[in-house]
Parts: structure tokens; sequence; C-alpha cells
């Protein structure tokens, strides 16, 4: 389902927390196809986005009060970073 911020806006704040709830799996699953590693994401009651990644590890990142496209600057800052690590670890280890 397409998520929408303005829309959101004008909704109940069960409904706006679905939207969002909504927003961050569309978000999740496109990480899922461009960032190695990760399967999912989704928002939890707390307003923290829960990055599931393949090897079972999880992380929060705290979005409360984030715009639609602050919740995006967040999240792809935080994977991007893990990723950097990541890959950093395997060449180090390969050296």
């Amino acid at each position: 389902m397409k998520s929408s911020e303005v829309r959101a806006n004008y909704l109940s704040p069960t409904d706006s927390l679905n939207d969002r709830k909504n927003f961050v799996n569309n978000l999740g699953e496109l990480l899922s196809q461009t960032r190695e590693g990760v399967v999912s994401c989704q928002l939890n009651d707390n307003e923290e986005v829960i990055i599931l990644y393949n090897n079972g590890v999880t992380r929060l990142v705290n979005v409360n009060l984030d715009s639609y496209i602050a919740i995006i600057k967040d999240v792809t800052k935080y994977v991007c970073l893990m990723t950097f690590f990541l890959n950093l670890k395997q060449i180090i280890g390969n050296l």
C-alpha cells in the first residue's frame, strides 16, 4: 500500500501510525534490495525503526517526530555506516 505523509497528517493517530509503519516497511523492502545484509525494517510503537539483518542482528533507530524524509535519512545513514564498517572489517580480515 502506498503511504502518504500529507494524508497521514489528517488521519486519526492510530491510522497515522499505521501509515508510518507501512512507510517504514516499504523502506525496508527497498533497503533489502540495495544494501547487503538488510532483511527488513519495522516501526515499533515507541517510534523506533527495527532494522533486521540476515545474521539475525537487529538495530534500533529512533525516528520519533521525524518526517518521512527524515526517517529515510536516519535509517539509510545508519544502514550505510553499518555496511561500511562490515566491509572494512572484511577487508582488514583479508590482510
